[in-house]
């Protein structure tokens, strides 16, 4: 199976594509981003793998047509309909190569497989619209999915839009309609064909338990947010099932960028929660309330690093970082990757016989 990563990013489609059904039957023939820091990730992890800097609107057809490519991966750019973005769609500059993408569908020859992945919202786009028109053009039947980690038992919410399409020889092709929730029937089946992979149902399997010692004031979070943010705060536990969607904005916003993590049990932190909430029932000034802090103290409240970050977005234990990589730079850069374990489930149900 050859295969082509447009936005290849950190690498998160091929390791999705090698963690498939496909297993090692993938020839990754070309990667293509834009972004020098997740491109010197990349060469990291693939340093064989023919990744190329350039601006995808410079591809042609011909240009994919030599490579003989039989699937493509993609994760275009998700700025432009984003929930926390201005929503431009097809008006957004970092929408442009995707919409040029799009042009050559009707004259790739040996494409017979696509997947693409977003942001919850590229749904009701107009891009979208226009990809649907072209794939229709293209004679490519497909499915529309928005697809959360957590129906499959893994501990991170992680909501994402997600087209597979499917190339068919005939031209009287029954199109899919609607965006589909559920997992598609009997996908068991297709997980047992894919390289097994624990899958981690609590925060106990990801946790890097030595940053409680050497690195622990490196992830702490900072006093000034405990003060001010404290209520809005997304607290989980070793032993919690869930947590929250890692975004760009982690560690240096708190509100619906990522869930911090207690060192307590998390029975004990909504006690302490509540402990606190009756606290400063009468007092909005949390910060000069010297209790009150002692309180969230108790918590040892940290953020989580980018390992536990990679590990509950499904990355193998293999996948690392350069050394010059800097923490806020391995933040940024796992926030705009995908679950490599969901879609290595897309990918195997997309060529199921």
């Amino acid at each position: 199976m050859r295969i082509i990563e447009l936005y290849s990013g950190i690498g998160g489609m091929h390791f999705a594509a090698k963690g498939s059904s496909l297993c090692d039957q993938t020839n990754v023939v070309l990667a293509i981003d834009i972004n020098p820091v997740c491109n010197d990730i990349y060469r990291h992890n693939f340093p064989h793998t023919n990744l190329i800097n350039k601006n995808i609107c410079s591809l042609t057809a011909a240009d994919i047509n030599y490579l003989l490519p039989d699937m493509i991966l993609m994760s275009p750019s998700c700025q432009p309909f984003t929930r926390l973005g201005k929503q431009k769609d097809t008006s957004d500059t970092r929408n442009t190569s995707f919409l040029c993408f799009m042009k050559l569908l009707p004259y790739l020859t040996t494409v017979s497989y696509i997947l693409i992945e977003n942001v919850k919202g590229f749904e009701t786009s107009e891009t979208r619209d226009h990809l649907l028109d072209y794939l229709n053009q293209s004679n490519f039947f497909y499915e529309e999915y928005l697809i959360n980690p957590r129906q499959f038992g893994i501990c991170n919410s992680r909501l994402r839009y997600y087209l597979l399409g499917k190339k068919l020889s005939s031209q009287n092709v029954t199109r899919s309609s609607g965006i589909i929730y559920n997992l598609p029937p009997n996908y068991e089946r297709v997980i047992k064909n894919m390289i097994q992979k624990e899958i981690p149902k609590n925060l106990s399997t990801v946790v890097e338990h030595q940053t409680y010692n050497n690195e622990w004031k490196l992830y702490l979070v900072p006093e000034k947010y405990l003060k001010k943010y404290f209520l809005i705060m997304d607290i989980v536990s070793c032993n919690s099932k869930n947590s929250c969607c890692f975004t760009k904005g982690y560690t240096r916003y708190i509100q619906g960028t990522g869930s911090v993590l207690s060192s307590v049990l998390q029975n004990d932190t909504e006690n302490i929660k509540k402990e606190f909430i009756h606290l400063v029932s009468n007092t909005n000034k949390i910060e000069n309330n010297e209790e009150t802090l002692k309180l969230i103290n108790k918590l040892n409240l940290r953020f989580f690093t980018p390992v536990e970050i990679s590990r509950l977005m499904m990355f193998p234990e293999t996948f690392s970082f350069p050394e010059h990589i800097t923490i806020k730079q391995r933040y940024k850069a796992l926030s705009n990757s995908i679950n490599v374990f969901v879609v290595s489930f897309l990918i195997s149900y997309l060529v199921r016989d």
